[in-house]
């Protein structure tokens, strides 16, 4: 990616340094074509705090996509037809937007492939995410093997991306 900055990543930082860089990222990504962050960790390892207080201080949007996914597939609209009310949803809620608890996008019965989604998502406006997750070998994980969502994403997969694992080990 032409506009990718050194974020140092697999580094454990402070909020306030993390918050610092991710806006640092934000900028540089401004006139890309993909516009994706993802905030990656394991559960309880301040991925919700740090984009509250990021949306807090910027006076951004934070959606809760599980909340309201859980509210469409409720009033009975089709996996197929959820791509286009994710994006309707996000219509006019300007140029970032952040997204935490996505979680339900890995259900295998919606059938989606998750970052595709949130790679579609960013042509049109930044896309920061909260991802549970861990790098491993180079490659994104979610969830455990043994566990029906398990996905990984490949090096390949999310090699332009800006990752930010809160993880704090490189494998």
């Amino acid at each position: 990616m032409e506009n990718m900055i050194d974020v140092a990543p697999y580094q454990v930082v402070k909020t306030e340094s993390v918050l610092c860089l991710l806006q640092r990222a934000v900028t540089s990504i401004a006139n890309s074509w993909g516009k994706l962050i993802l905030v990656i960790g394991v559960a309880s390892n301040g991925k919700t705090q740090i984009l509250r207080k990021y949306a807090s201080d910027y006076e951004l949007p934070l959606l809760s996509r599980g909340l309201l996914i859980n509210r469409a597939m409720q009033s009975g609209l089709q996996p197929e037809k959820l791509i286009g009310y994710l994006h309707q949803s996000m219509e006019n809620l300007g140029e970032v937007v952040l997204l935490d608890n996505i979680e339900i996008l890995f259900q295998p019965d919606l059938k989606l492939h998750v970052l595709q989604l949130l790679k579609l998502l960013s042509k049109e406006r930044t896309i920061i995410a909260a991802l549970p997750g861990r790098i491993v070998g180079g490659s994104l994980v979610y969830a455990d093997a043994s566990h029906p969502e398990y996905k990984v994403f490949s090096q390949y997969e999310i090699k332009d991306l800006i990752i930010f694992d809160l993880n704090g080990e490189l494998k």
